[in-house]
This record gives C-alpha cells, sequence and structure tokens, in this order.
C-alpha cells in the first residue's frame, strides 16, 4: 500500500522527497463506490429508523419565514491583522 510505503520512508528519513499525489478526493470518490446491497441494508436501516427519530428543534426567529416577501442574504467578512493570523496557524499546527 503506498500509505505504508510512504508512511515507512518518512519514519526513516523525516525530509524525504514524497512524489506529489495526482488522484484528487474527487477522484477516489467517483472510484470507490459502496456495493448495492449495502447501500439498500443503509436505506432500509435508516427508513426504519425515520418514524423514531426526534423532531429537529424549534429554532429561535426573528420572523416567520411565511411572512418574508423576498429574502435578503448578507455576507459578512472579517480581517485578522498578519500577527494574529500567523499565531493562528501556530496554534493549528501545534494541535496537529
Amino acid at each position: 500500500m503506498t500509505l505504508f510505503t510512504e508512511l515507512d520512508l518518512l519514519y526513516a528519513d523525516p525530509v524525504a522527497h514524497l512524489e506529489p499525489i495526482t488522484l484528487s478526493f474527487r477522484d477516489y470518490v467517483l472510484q470507490v463506490a459502496p456495493e448495492p446491497p449495502a447501500v439498500e441494508r443503509a436505506q432500509e436501516h435508516w427508513r426504519a429508523r425515520l418514524a423514531e427519530l426526534p423532531e429537529p428543534p424549534q429554532l429561535p426567529l426573528r420572523i416567520d419565514p411565511a411572512d418574508l416577501q423576498r429574502p435578503r442574504f448578507t455576507r459578512r467578512r472579517r480581517d485578522l491583522p498578519a500577527e494574529r493570523w500567523s499565531e493562528l496557524v501556530r496554534r493549528a499546527r501545534q494541535k496537529g
């Protein structure tokens, strides 16, 4: 398996050069389809459980969506100063 071969290589030499991956996640998903019987079993399971699942929570709304004539969407943006962004990236790397 490529994964274990590369892990073994990196374990022996942490700065070893690995060839770039040419397969995208999309390519992988399209190639690895579940077997139809497994899909059918999963669908049957969840259809059988559907009646016993709880209702979704009632979220507080400022206005009833049925009363909206024309919905309005707002894009929000917030900028981080470079030093705060660097600190965020550093902490994320520490956590893995």
